[in-house]
């Protein structure tokens, strides 16, 4: 489910942008969304970040296989 728009920082570039915040799983933690500068998908929601550190790490991880 779409909860409107959040901000967004890539964990290889660093860049800082704003994306849909879409529920990942039923859960309060967002689904990372593709970097616009270097195009991946190790992003977080700057709202989540450092409490939701590891599990990010999980996701990223998944979405890598």
């Amino acid at each position: 489910m779409q909860r409107g728009n959040t901000h967004f920082k890539c964990s290889d570039c660093g860049k800082v942008f704003k994306a849909p915040d879409i529920e990942y799983m039923a859960t309060s933690y967002s689904v990372p969304q593709p970097c616009p500068r270097c195009g991946k998908c190790h992003t977080f929601p700057l709202r989540n970040w450092p409490l939701g550190k590891r599990l990010y790490r999980q996701i990223w991880k998944e979405h890598d296989k």
